[in-house]
């Protein structure tokens, strides 16, 4: 067992589903510890603001529990990179790709579960990390064709009708990328194998590699656009001749005229340099019932 550790719980204050969790996980740790040793913040609107809550709250801590989605975790990531505080998470958000990466789909898996530390990796982009990938291109436009009412309503499956929107939608405002002298719709680094709510582009990677999975998406016609994807949400990506792949430590992301993004937030305007971030992060996971290897499969 895990010794007892003071605790800070962040949740996602807008999801009903993320409060009652986070409600569930103090009553749980409040029968360990005393109240002064567990803090709960809720989430705001500003970004800023809770980055420098949560500082404050993170000096003393050993144990981060994150109840919310891939944003929530790209956040607190942010603070605890390369830090011995530990991170568990609880998975409360419309895509969940970096708790499906680890394995993780039911909520009360940190009360019930007999517990291991891992340390997994992540990327960074310029002075920011990222947990899942960062992108440009397709990517950043599939963030102004999945708001939050979409998501709200339909959940993961928002992410295929964004995409379907994209493929079908006007040429006039897709943005491109410009890189080595052609250009392409999409330009995407993955430290996960999953991105977009499950999507797997990245299906042979684990989470102790040292490298990340790039792909570059030539521009097309939309209807070869459209049978590249489906090859890719078949998990066929590896096969695809049309899609550009390599696997590298570092290299650039996107070009001066587009912008990129960290894990679905649009961040600014690249080129951006992208590095992978071996044990980037400390995480709590289910123990497994047989020891996982260096490249993140069972033994």
């Amino acid at each position: 067992m895990l010794e007892a550790a003071r605790v800070v719980i962040y949740y996602h204050s807008l999801r009903r589903r993320a409060a009652y969790c986070a409600e569930a996980y103090q009553q749980y740790f409040l029968r360990q510890l005393a109240p002064a040793q567990i803090s709960l913040i809720a989430s705001t609107p500003s970004r800023e603001h809770d980055l420098q809550q949560l500082r404050q709250v993170l000096l003393e801590a050993e144990e981060v529990v994150v109840v919310g989605g891939d944003g929530s975790i790209n956040l607190v990531a942010q603070l605890i990179a390369l830090q011995p505080l530990r991170l568990t998470v609880i998975p409360c958000g419309t895509g969940n790709d970096f708790a499906r990466d680890l394995g993780l789909s039911d909520w009360r898996w940190r009360m019930q579960a007999e517990l291991q530390i891992d340390q997994v990796s992540i990327g960074k982009a310029g002075k920011e990390y990222f947990i899942n990938h960062a992108g440009s291109g397709l990517s950043t436009d599939l963030i102004a064709l999945q708001p939050r009412w979409l998501k709200q309503m339909f959940g993961r499956l928002s992410y295929s009708i964004a995409l379907l929107r994209y493929v079908f939608g006007p040429l006039s405002r897709r943005q491109q990328v410009y890189r080595r002298g052609a250009w392409y719709d999409c330009h995407i680094a993955a430290v996960s194998r999953f991105i977009g709510g499950g999507i797997a582009v990245n299906p042979l990677g684990s989470r102790h590699h040292e490298q990340l999975q790039w792909l570059a998406l030539p521009r097309s016609n939309r209807w070869r656009q459209l049978w590249i994807l489906l090859q890719v949400l078949r998990q066929r990506s590896e096969h695809c001749s049309e899609l550009e792949q390599q696997r590298s430590a570092s290299d650039e992301l996107g070009s001066a005229d587009a912008h990129y993004e960290l894990d679905g937030d649009l961040r600014g305007l690249g080129p951006i340099k992208i590095e992978c971030i071996p044990a980037g992060l400390t995480v709590l996971r289910p123990k497994a019932s047989n020891p996982v290897n260096h490249q993140g499969v069972f033994s």
